[in-house]
């Protein structure tokens, strides 16, 4: 299978992160969001802008330990709409420049320090979903592989219930 290239990523990283910029400075931040019901627009561009922060100051300080999101330096969506999307681009900008300067130091990651610079991959499979009093319950199959290691960093099993 033909592998994509540290570049690509970016490319796609970028892009994505300025698609989701486009669609802030066209809508209202309250808009739901179709696949996560619960969340507004302004909750999405939050989460990732976010999201590229936390991971590019793990990076940038080549952090060996959890870094609590809430701690991420300029880690508030500003509250002006016209500073929104400039926030959100700074955000992968950060992450992007972060990696490319720690190349293969080793960083915090959900499975254990990682290259910085390394692919890591999750597969969730469903194995079971059962009604259960007031909700769901579903249980995942999960393993989490990062590039070039000979075993997956995390084989687990995980149940996550969801209440009405």
């Amino acid at each position: 299978m033909p592998q994509l290239n540290a570049d690509r990523y970016v490319v796609e990283i970028e892009a994505s992160t300025a698609g989701l910029a486009e669609i802030l400075a066209e809508h209202d931040p309250s808009l739901p969001i179709p696949t996560c019901p619960e969340w507004t627009l302004r909750q999405l561009v939050t989460h990732v802008g976010r999201t590229h922060r936390w991971a590019a100051e793990i990076t940038r300080t080549r952090s060996d330990v959890f870094i609590p999101f809430r701690s991420v330096p300029d880690g508030k969506l500003p509250d002006a709409r016209a500073e929104q999307c400039a926030w959100l681009r700074a955000g992968v900008a950060r992450i992007v420049d972060a990696v490319r300067e720690a190349g293969s130091d080793l960083v915090w990651s959900f499975t254990g320090p990682v290259p910085a610079g390394a692919r890591v991959r999750a597969r969730f499979t469903l194995s079971a979903a059962d009604k259960i009093e007031g909700g769901v319950q579903a249980v995942w199959s999960v393993t989490v592989e990062c590039e070039g290691e000979a075993k997956p960093a995390l084989v687990a099993e995980w149940i996550t219930r969801r209440h009405a």
